[in-house]
């Protein structure tokens, strides 16, 4: 089998995707649960302003991030996503609260 990779890479839609689908359901004291959501990629991300945007809004959300990289593309825009500087800022930062609330890539 061969696969082959295709661009441009953005992960906004798969992200929000993601955050839809744990949110459905609440999490009680009876109902726990917790989700990974592994991206596998070759390239850079191609949107990243609204990649962070899902990401500081997934932060909320019982779910974490792990990005796996192939090949040798340039990965210096898929790193600034790791919040290990500093949290996040969404895009609609106003009021200075639209910070992600973990660091969950």
């Amino acid at each position: 089998m061969k696969l082959q990779p295709h661009g441009p890479s953005a992960y906004s839609g798969v992200i929000d995707f993601a955050t839809q689908f744990v949110g459905q359901e609440p999490v009680t004291q009876d109902n726990q649960f917790y989700s990974i959501l592994v991206i596998i990629t070759y390239g850079s991300n191609q949107d990243k302003q609204a990649t962070i945007d899902k990401i500081v809004e997934a932060s909320d959300y019982p779910i974490s991030i792990i990005i796996v990289t192939v090949g040798d593309a340039d990965i210096s825009g898929i790193r600034i996503l790791d919040g290990d500087k500093g949290l996040l800022c969404h895009s609609n930062n106003k009021n200075g609260d639209r910070y992600a609330t973990r660091d969950m890539v």
